[in-house]
């Protein structure tokens, strides 16, 4: 178990930098991996009321590692981190800049109290890549203006994005084109913050929400045959709704928003 878990471990923290082309790999990896562990007990004699139990411990204990070895990397110096070379695969930043080649980098000291202000215009091959990345027929323009500064101890990320969309209609499958013109607000703070938990938890509780709320007109898009196992949206279906009890329920997570509200009140 322990070399086996390693190995995965560290195979999945090579994909993972690839970025979302291997996201299907990195399943059915893993797939492979919890039905080997499922094979294993029962070649053993586990009978089918204790093999649950036991696959419970076991996915805790992969979880644990996993965590405690990811911690591990993100300490370790760029040049000493451990890279597995997979034939076939480009690098982790070709990869990165290949899917999103709008990224750019910011330094901490760029994010001052006044603030600086950055504009987002990709076009040509940029923008297909970003059409890509957020599965439409096509992006026409995109325009983001983006005004950062540091926020008490972390970021805060403001501005306007403006974008034509084109998509497919649901109905009449003809291509049609949106306009965008939404305001961005976004705020990161280090682990280490006072606020962290409660904006992590608004964050959990917000992003989970929505993704109840994609998935959910997904399945719906694919009808009744969406429900059955070979369809890719029953497993997404599946692992979407998990995520609203994964890592504290969204009746937690509005738990720890009270608590840390009416504590900071309270202490006012």
């Amino acid at each position: 178990f322990e070399a086996l878990t390693l190995h995965l471990i560290l195979i999945l923290h090579r994909l993972r930098g690839e970025g979302r082309s291997t996201a299907e790999l990195r399943q059915t990896i893993f797939d492979i991996y919890i039905r080997d562990l499922d094979g294993a007990l029962r070649e053993m004699g586990v009978g089918d009321l204790v093999v649950g139990r036991k696959m419970k411990r076991l996915g805790e204990a992969f979880y644990g590692r996993a965590r405690a070895f990811e911690s591990a990397f993100a300490r370790l110096p760029a040049e000493g981190r451990p890279v597995l070379v997979l034939p076939g695969y480009p690098t982790a930043h070709e990869a990165e800049l290949r899917e999103r080649p709008w990224r750019r980098p910011l330094a901490w000291s760029e994010a001052s109290a006044a603030g600086a202000e950055f504009v987002v215009r990709p076009d040509g091959e940029d923008l297909a890549a970003l059409a890509r990345a957020v599965g439409a027929e096509a992006v026409r323009r995109f325009t983001a203006t983006l005004l950062v500064r540091r926020w008490l101890d972390g970021v805060e990320i403001t501005g306007r994005l403006r974008a034509v969309v084109t998509r497919i209609c649901g109905v009449s499958l003809d291509p049609f084109d949106e306009e965008i013109d939404e305001p961005v607000s976004l705020r990161m703070v280090p682990a280490g913050s006072p606020n962290a938990a409660m904006l992590s938890s608004m964050s959990k509780l917000q992003a989970v929400e929505m993704l109840t709320r994609v998935t959910d007109k997904a399945l719906q898009i694919h009808g009744g045959i969406g429900f059955w196992q070979p369809n890719a949206i029953e497993r997404v279906y599946r692992d979407a709704r998990a995520q609203r009890f994964e890592e504290g329920t969204n009746e937690i997570q509005k738990t720890v928003i009270a608590r840390e509200l009416l504590g900071a009140g309270g202490g006012a």
